[in-house]
């Protein structure tokens, strides 16, 4: 067997950190879909079908676009958080396996010689963890925003 190069990062590292990015995306495609699909039970559709005598105003344009850039922004944060955390939930999947399998106690896992490394890791998932969930709810907010901007300019009742 090989041993990887020095600038290369192991296979389980890749594939958590991919695993991490592919459970955000996920998340929002799903929250995308149960949105759409709560709209469409709603039947919810714009007030005026043809075309508007004249755009929108410029504050309004300016809103949009801003809380466009926002959603933007708060989905890359989101997608990073994701990778942060499968790469780090990836350092710990050895030591997990052999907790699991009975290979190893807590007791024993505890007087390892850097066992404080385990929960500093740990930590950092967590943290990980929060950051995804929270840039995920802050990108649908905005982009809930958004959506009320554009139809019926109902921001301003939130």
């Amino acid at each position: 067997m090989t041993q990887p190069s020095a600038g290369s990062l192991p296979r389980l590292y890749v594939v958590g950190s991919m695993l991490g990015v592919a459970v955000v995306l996920g998340t929002f495609v799903a929250l995308v879909w149960f949105q759409l699909q709560r709209k469409t039970g709603r039947r919810e559709r714009p007030p005026q079908r043809e075309k508007l005598l004249r755009p929108p105003g410029y504050f309004l344009l300016c809103r949009i676009n801003e809380l466009s850039d926002h959603a933007a922004f708060s989905a890359v944060q989101a997608l990073a958080a994701g990778a942060f955390f499968g790469f780090a939930s990836s350092t710990l999947y050895p030591l997990a396996e052999a907790l699991l399998l009975g290979r190893l106690t807590f007791t024993e896992a505890r007087r390892l010689p850097q066992s404080y490394l385990v929960l500093s890791i740990l930590g950092f998932a967590l943290g990980a963890l929060l950051w995804t969930i929270r840039s995920v709810a802050l990108a649908f907010n905005a982009i809930g925003k958004m959506e009320h901007c554009r139809f019926g300019l109902r921001l301003w009742l939130r």
